[in-house]
């Protein structure tokens, strides 16, 4: 037996059981640190009310700008009458 075949075999026994104990290949329902699917939700309805000139998507930084530090006290100034709509999902503050 080579070393060679003897390496690559060590490293195919390796790399399979690293994608066993991946938990990130196992799909399951997010809750923390957000409630994404209740945001999603929102967004859904809100879409379907209609009333939206300019869509915001995004992910944190995006969401940030409904927040009270900066984004919560600009927003309603320059975008709100442009009827803007924001749909970024982030962690909340």
């Amino acid at each position: 037996m080579s070393v060679r075949f003897l390496n690559f075999v060590l490293v195919a026994f390796f790399s399979l059981q690293a994608l066993a104990d991946n938990t990130a290949l196992v799909s399951a329902p997010r809750d923390f640190p957000t409630n994404w699917i209740s945001r999603h939700e929102a967004n859904v309805a809100a879409s379907k009310k209609g009333g939206v000139d300019l869509l915001f998507l995004g992910d944190s930084i995006t969401d940030g700008w409904r927040w009270g530090n900066g984004g919560g006290k600009i927003w309603p100034q320059l975008y709100t009458p442009r009827r803007a709509a924001n749909f970024g999902i982030g962690y909340p503050p």
